[in-house]
C-alpha cells in the first residue's frame, strides 16, 4: 500500500469533514477537496452524506485508498469556510506539500470563534430589530431582546453539556417564549403577538434551510433532504415549545387590535435601519471575516426594501416579493463576493434571515393550538388555515431561498474560485472576536 496516498486521503478527508462541519454546501466541498486532490497529483472519489462521508484517492497506477470519515458536529463558521476555501488553491497555485498544507490547515482550525458574549449580546440585538420590522414597539423590542438573551445562554450551556439539539431547542424555545408571554399576562404593550412571534426567531435554523434547498437544486438530493428534515424537526421542536407556553399561558386566544399603520415611506425609514443591523448581528453569530460585514447589512437592507415596497407599493404577494428580493440579495452577492474575494454564501445567506416570514409561521402554530384544543366543527376553519399559513411559509422560504442561490450557481465558475486571489493578499484578516 502507498503509505502517501494513504496519508493524503485521511487529511482530505478530514478537510472535506470540516467543510461540512461548519455549513458548507455539498458542490463547495467536492470542488475544494478535487482541487487539493489534484494539487496532489491524484484522482478523488467522494461520496457525502450528511454525517458522514467516504473518501477514495487513487493514482495514474491504480494505487488507490479509501477513508470514511464522521462528520463532526459544529456550528456554522463562515470565516472557517472561506480560510479554509483559500487554502484549496493556496494548496494548487504554491504547490505546498503535505506538511506544510497540513501545518496551514491545523493554524486554520485552531483560530478562536467569536466571543461566546459577543454571540450573545449580538442575537439579542438582532432578534429585537426582527421584532421592530415585524411591527413591534418598543415594549416588544425590549422584551425579545431579554428572552433572545436568556435562550441564547440557556442553549449555550444545554449543547455544551452535548445533548440532544432538538431538546435543547425545545426547551430554549419554551423558555425564551416564556419570557416574551409577560407582554401578554402584565405589560400589554399593544404588539404582543409580535413579541411572542419574534421570540423565538434566533433558533431558526436558516442557513440549514438555504442549504438544503441549495443541495436539492444542485441535485444532491440525499444531501439536500437530509439537511432540510434535520431543519424541518428543529422547526418543529421551535414550535412544541411555543405550544407549550400557549397551553402553559393560555394567552393563544387573546384578539389583537393594532392600530392601523402610518405612513408608508416613514414606516420603510424606521424599519430599514434595523433591518440592516439585524443582517449584521446574524452574520456576526456565524464568525464570518470582518470584510463581509457590511456586505451582510448592505444586502440585508437591499432585500428587505425590494420586498417591503413590492408589497407594500405594487401589492405583490408575499411569496413572490420575497423570491424578488431573494434574487436581487444572489444578484448582488456575486460581484462582492469577487470585490472582497469571499464565498458569496457569507453574506449572502444571513441577508435572507431578516425575511423569514416569523409572524406567518407564529399564527400557525397558534392555528395548532387551536386545532389540538376546540372541537371537532370549530376547529375545522383552524386546519384550513393551518394548512394556507404552513404552505405560505414554506412557498416564502422556497422561493427567497431559490432566487438567492440561483446566480451563485449560474455563475459557479466564478463564485467558487473568489477565494484563489485572496491567498496572495496580506495581511491576513482577523476574525470576528
Amino acid at each position: 500500500m502507498n503509505q502517501d496516498i494513504k496519508e493524503k486521503t485521511i487529511f482530505l478527508a478530514d478537510y472535506a469533514a470540516r467543510l461540512m462541519a461548519v455549513g458548507c454546501q455539498t458542490t463547495r466541498v467536492l470542488s475544494n477537496a478535487s482541487i487539493i486532490a489534484q494539487a496532489f497529483g491524484l484522482k478523488m472519489n467522494m461520496i457525502l452524506f450528511s454525517r458522514s462521508l467516504s473518501l477514495t484517492l487513487h493514482d495514474e497506477e491504480m494505487q488507490a485508498y479509501t477513508y470514511v470519515k464522521h462528520v463532526p458536529g459544529a456550528g456554522v463558521n463562515f470565516r472557517l469556510n472561506s480560510d479554509l476555501c483559500e487554502l484549496a488553491w493556496q494548496t494548487l497555485d504554491e504547490h505546498l506539500t503535505l506538511e506544510e498544507v497540513r501545518r496551514r490547515y491545523e493554524q486554520i482550525i485552531s483560530r478562536p470563534k467569536s466571543s461566546p458574549w459577543l454571540v450573545l449580546f449580538v442575537a439579542a440585538l438582532a432578534n429585537a430589530c426582527l421584532c421592530r420590522i415585524f411591527g413591534g414597539n418598543l415594549c416588544s423590542m425590549l422584551l425579545v431582546f431579554a428572552a433572545t438573551l436568556a435562550g441564547v445562554l440557556l442553549r449555550q450551556r444545554l449543547l455544551h453539556l452535548r445533548l440532544n439539539p432538538l431538546g435543547v431547542f425545545l426547551v430554549c424555545a419554551f423558555a425564551s417564549s416564556l419570557i416574551a408571554s409577560a407582554d401578554f399576562l402584565f405589560l400589554h404593550g399593544g404588539t404582543e403577538d409580535v413579541t411572542l412571534a419574534t421570540s423565538v426567531l434566533y433558533l431558526v435554523p436558516g442557513i440549514v434551510l438555504i442549504n438544503g434547498v441549495m443541495d436539492l437544486i444542485d441535485h444532491h438530493t440525499l444531501n439536500g433532504i437530509a439537511r432540510l428534515v434535520n431543519a424541518m424537526l428543529l422547526v418543529l421542536s421551535i414550535a412544541f415549545g411555543l405550544m407549550l407556553t400557549l397551553a402553559v399561558t393560555g394567552i393563544g386566544q387573546v384578539e389583537i387590535e393594532r392600530a392601523a399603520a402610518g405612513n408608508l415611506l416613514t414606516e420603510y425609514l424606521v424599519c430599514a435601519p434595523f433591518a440592516a443591523i439585524a443582517g449584521i448581528g446574524f452574520a456576526i453569530v456565524c464568525n464570518p471575516p470582518k470584510k463581509a460585514l457590511w456586505c451582510c447589512g448592505f444586502l440585508a437592507l437591499t432585500g428587505f426594501s425590494v420586498r417591503f415596497f413590492l408589497m407594500n407599493a405594487l401589492g405583490v404577494d408575499q411569496a413572490g416579493a420575497s423570491a424578488a428580493a431573494g434574487l436581487m440579495v444572489g444578484l448582488l452577492s456575486v460581484p462582492i463576493s469577487m470585490k472582497i474575494h469571499c464565498p458569496s454564501e457569507t453574506f449572502a445567506f444571513t441577508s435572507l434571515l431578516p425575511l423569514i416570514p416569523g409572524m406567518i409561521a407564529y399564527q400557525a402554530v397558534v392555528d395548532l393550538v387551536f386545532i389540538l384544543s376546540k372541537s371537532t366543527d370549530a376547529a375545522t376553519r383552524f386546519v384550513i388555515e393551518f394548512f394556507q399559513n404552513g404552505t405560505l411559509v414554506s412557498l416564502v422560504i422556497f422561493g427567497m431561498t431559490a432566487g438567492c442561490i440561483a446566480p451563485i450557481l449560474l455563475f459557479r465558475a466564478r463564485t467558487y474560485s473568489v477565494t484563489r486571489r485572496a491567498a496572495h493578499q496580506a495581511p491576513k484578516d482577523k476574525s470576528v472576536s
